[in-house]
């Protein structure tokens, strides 16, 4: 009886220590999940870094860059300033042109609508005198009409 006694005891022991095995495989097995998951993060941060990383060394060169741009555009601005500066004058200038030939416009234009009055005064006149001609025109192929009828009539 003692032996089974002391071989149940041992069997439960046993069977005690088995399930904190499995337990502690249990749990092995979630940190290693866990460490899994956490490199997977860790490589992810360090993609993201050396993202930013290149990011960075971008700007950096385009500040650079920027920097240059600006330094020419100083003097960019100097040319574009001296450059506005005959623009206005040449604006100047022709409006001058402008308001000088506005005023020999404006005169073309008083003498081209004084001849305008003129032809068609003129035009007026023509037509009536064509009118006229054509009233002439039809009295005298009238009275050749009736000539003709007379020397028609007397022939015959």
């Amino acid at each position: 009886d003692m032996k089974i006694s002391a071989l149940t005891k041992e069997r439960d022991e046993l069977s005690e220590k088995m399930s904190s095995l499995e337990k502690t495989a249990v749990k092995i097995e979630l940190l290693t999940k866990e460490r899994d998951e956490l490199l997977e993060k860790v490589d992810a941060h360090e993609n993201v870094s050396s993202g930013i990383s290149s990011a960075s060394k971008a700007l950096h060169e385009e500040l650079e860059s920027l920097r240059k741009i600006l330094n020419q555009s100083e003097l960019a601005k100097q040319e574009l300033e001296s450059k506005l500066s005959e623009l206005h004058e040449a604006k100047e200038n022709l409006v001058k042109d402008y308001e000088i030939k506005l005023s020999e416009l404006s005169s073309t234009n008083t003498e081209l609508k004084q001849e305008k009055v003129d032809l068609s005064t003129e035009i007026e006149h023509m037509i009536q005198s064509d009118i006229a001609s054509r009233q002439s025109f039809d009295q005298n192929i009238e009275q050749l009409n009736i000539e003709l009828e007379r020397l028609k009539e007397t022939d015959t």
